[in-house]
């Protein structure tokens, strides 16, 4: 983040850091916050998307499987 504070590109910034240009926007706007501490959340918010996805995924199969019981 200091980087980008002293006019360094984020691309380059995001580049040398290995995170994506989501992730430093993030820790900029947590500056209080520890990195760590930011990154934690970012996986955690990503690995929600992913159970919302299992869930949709799943909600067809189980109306199927109330259907066939109920008759």
């Amino acid at each position: 983040m200091k980087d980008a504070d002293r006019g360094t590109a984020i691309a380059e910034v995001c580049r040398k850091a290995e995170i994506g240009r989501d992730l430093l926007q993030l820790a900029q706007a947590l500056r209080g916050t520890m990195f760590s501490e930011v990154r934690k959340l970012w996986q955690a918010e990503e690995e929600n998307t992913r159970l919302k996805r299992l869930v949709a995924d799943l909600s067809p199969d189980a109306a199927t499987l109330k259907d066939v019981l109920s008759n």
